[in-house]
């Protein structure tokens, strides 16, 4: 069952492989990932995002919303009732 929030934080992910990085946005802020001395790796999932942006949605008592691939165990309750994931 989905349920609708009346607020969520909402993560987009850009990745700039020219620059070698990758950027997390939000409402609520940015989070830069810069790997100044060699290529970004090729990721199939972007669970380090989540946890990034986790204290701030916990703090808010808000659902996270993300925009791109995250292993299924962080998807279906990865969080232990930390928080909410919704995809």
């Amino acid at each position: 069952m989905i349920q609708k929030f009346k607020k969520m934080l909402k993560i987009q992910c850009q990745i700039n492989t020219a620059e070698n990085q990758i950027i997390a946005s939000s409402e609520y802020g940015n989070i830069h990932y810069i790997l100044p001395f060699e290529s970004l790796p090729q990721l199939e999932t972007y669970d380090f995002i989540v946890w990034g942006f986790l204290p701030i949605a916990m703090r808010l008592g808000i659902p996270l919303h993300v925009e791109f691939n995250t292993n299924p165990p962080l998807r279906t309750g990865g969080f232990n009732g930390l928080g909410r994931l919704v995809t």
